[in-house]
């Protein structure tokens, strides 16, 4: 990559950290800057067009950056969006699209452009990471005497296929059911007042093609253990999620398979809950 080249992508980095975020209210603008990131011939207008997008919150946006990091024709282009993209910016609470458009661009021609998507990678799995403490630190103590403090540790992959993010988005699912129950409250460290702590493990992750869907599944078990006592139930709960074989695309895989897990968690906390509500 030139050197003029490399300064433009230095600057327009440097220029989304110290801009502000304040969103575009016009509708025909996001309209405008879309069709430029499509078309323009200029890579340095795509570049600008780009990081003015990635500022407005608005659900046609991560699909625009992610065409441009699939398609474009500059490397420029793909590298810095690549970066935008990592941001999510407008997109869902769990970083599909983001994460899809990200892993294919692991396999871009350019080194650059690769090295691009692995950090963006890893921004994403972090920021995910980040809300889950952010999401348990800001549940209410407990307050009355009747209630049971419970830690969160890890979920653990014995089935070889589940990613780092899957594992992150199954942890996230378990707190979320137990912060439904009135009687819980959750952490993420062992503390002294501890009574419980869950742990998961995915067993079993597939994505099969049948004759007319193609199937997710997914295995889990949540242990339940009192510190220095050891383990007092293994839960376990199982899901399928199905997509139409004529539907399914194999940017579909992320979304399919975080469904599976998602569900699984749930089914296994039926049971977890039918304990916890005796104790």
């Amino acid at each position: 990559m030139g050197f003029h080249r490399r300064k433009l992508l230095l600057l327009a980095s440097a220029a989304l950290v110290c801009s502000s975020s304040s969103p575009v209210a016009a509708e025909d603008r996001v309209v405008r800057l879309i069709t430029e990131l499509r078309q323009a011939r200029s890579f340095k207008v795509r570049v600008q067009a780009a990081y003015l997008l990635a500022k407005v919150h608005d659900p046609r946006v991560l699909p625009a950056l992610t065409a441009a990091l699939a398609g474009d024709k500059d490397e420029v282009v793909r590298e810095f969006s690549a970066r935008l993209v990592g941001n999510n910016p407008g997109g869902d609470l769990h970083g599909h699209m983001a994460r899809v458009a990200l892993a294919k661009a692991l396999h871009d021609p350019v080194d650059s452009v690769r090295r691009s998507a692995k950090n963006a990678l890893a921004a994403l799995d972090a920021a995910l990471r980040a809300s889950v403490r952010q999401h348990v630190s800001a549940m209410p103590p407990a307050r009355a005497s009747g209630r049971i403090k419970i830690a969160v540790g890890q979920v653990a992959d014995r089935s070889g296929h589940a990613t780092g993010a899957l594992r992150q988005r199954a942890r996230l699912e378990l707190i979320n059911q137990l912060t439904a129950q009135p009687r819980v409250q959750v952490t993420d460290h062992i503390e002294s007042d501890v009574g419980f702590v869950v742990d998961g493990s995915i067993r079993k992750l597939t994505l099969l093609s049948l004759r007319a869907d193609v199937e997710a599944t997914c295995v889990i078990e949540l242990i339940l253990s009192r510190p220095e006592r050891g383990i007092m139930m293994v839960a376990s709960g199982e899901a399928s999620v199905q997509k139409a074989r004529g539907h399914f695309r194999p940017q579909h895989r992320a979304a399919l398979q975080e469904d599976a897990v998602a569900n699984a968690v749930r089914s296994a906390h039926d049971n977890l809950a039918s304990f916890l509500a005796k104790q």
